[in-house]
């Protein structure tokens, strides 16, 4: 899905979907793995999404114009793959190459009626399955910066610390995770010293929790299924494979 270049401890940073362990493990292992260039890889199997971007907000409307919005349901924090039939896992990989296609040019497309487009789209983002998703490229806004935090956390607080994370506007992920870094989440900054002052903050809204990495983004490749040019800006699009997913770092 989204492909990283960073500074820190790994000099490329993967998020990646895929329906089971199992798949996961052939991915890691027979195709990463096996180019030439990758020396070593690490992998950390997401456990739970207390937040995703798709619900992070760049706070650039008003108030008023926020309430003009609806809202769409929140996704649920599991990340067991949904199930989908042919037509659904179609309607996903078309929407992945462009999400404002209509619902008469999806029906077109898969030669169903336009009802039956509008229910397996409902259905889909009802279960969390589908969500709605709008990026803008980091350098035309004022968070020009992307850092990823790697934290331990004792066990007992790992909920605390989710839902306590999840509620700091500058962070766009808060994942729980398998391996030392048990939490990981990703924060979008004006410049790089804020990485440093979050910290501190965090920190101290969690005096129990250690900070054990971090990787600051040098440059986007992929995002979401968007190549990106230097500038972050999308040049191309690699189709999302509509079979739902587990997500892994």
């Amino acid at each position: 899905m989204t492909i990283d270049v960073t500074a820190g401890g790994r000099d490329l940073l993967i998020t990646v979907t895929c329906p089971d362990q199992l798949a996961l493990g052939r991915y890691l292992l027979e195709r990463v793995a096996q180019i030439p260039e990758v020396e070593s890889v690490r992998s950390h199997v997401v456990t739970r999404v207390y937040l995703d971007a798709s619900r992070w907000r760049l706070r650039s409307l008003t108030s008023r114009e926020e309430s003009r919005i609806s809202s769409a349901p929140r996704p649920p924090g599991s990340t067991s793959a949904p199930t989908m039939d042919a037509l659904e896992r179609k309607l996903v990989e078309k929407l992945s190459v462009d999400g404002r296609r209509s619902v008469q040019r999806l029906a077109e497309d898969l030669d169903v009626s336009e009802s039956t487009v509008r229910r397996r789209l409902r259905s889909l983002t009802d279960a969390g399955a589908l969500r709605l998703r709008c990026e803008v490229a980091r350098g035309l806004t004022e968070w020009h910066v992307l850092e990823w935090f790697f934290l331990r956390v004792p066990p007992a607080h790992i909920d605390e610390a989710g839902q306590v994370l999840a509620g700091i506007p500058e962070l766009r992920a808060v994942l729980s995770t398998t391996g030392p870094a048990n939490v990981i989440v990703a924060a979008w900054l004006r410049t790089v010293a804020d990485g440093q002052r979050l910290e501190r903050r965090l920190t101290q809204l969690l005096p129990w929790m250690e900070v054990i990495d971090r990787s600051v983004v040098l440059r986007p490749v992929k995002l979401v299924g968007r190549l990106l040019d230097a500038r972050g800006l999308a040049v191309g699009t690699v189709p999302l494979r509509g079979d739902g997913g587990r997500h892994g770092w």
